[in-house]
């Protein structure tokens, strides 16, 4: 498959190998499917493609920051708050 994820580079795949929908931003399963051959899927064809979780059967990503601005934000406003309430506990 030529979107394999590469875990040294970090790299994601860029779309489901069954519906060819994109997996930017979005959690995923690397798994093996009911015909054999193993998939980057997204969860909806795992739920209809996929064999399950597990040692040989397949593993969930989460999306990854970098690729979920929305979460990213959400990160770095918790961070913000925290470091505030740090201060203000602070004599």
């Amino acid at each position: 498959m030529s979107n394999t994820v590469d875990e040294e580079s970090g790299m994601r795949p860029k779309q489901c190998d069954i519906c060819e929908c994109s997996l930017l931003g979005r959690a995923y399963v690397d798994g093996v499917t009911l015909l054999g051959p193993w998939a980057n899927m997204c969860l909806e064809c795992h739920r209809t493609c996929g064999c399950g979780l597990g040692t040989g059967f397949g593993q969930r990503y989460e999306p990854a920051l970098e690729f979920a601005p929305a979460a990213r934000r959400a990160k770095q406003i918790a961070q913000k708050g925290r470091r505030v309430s740090k201060k203000r506990a602070s004599p």
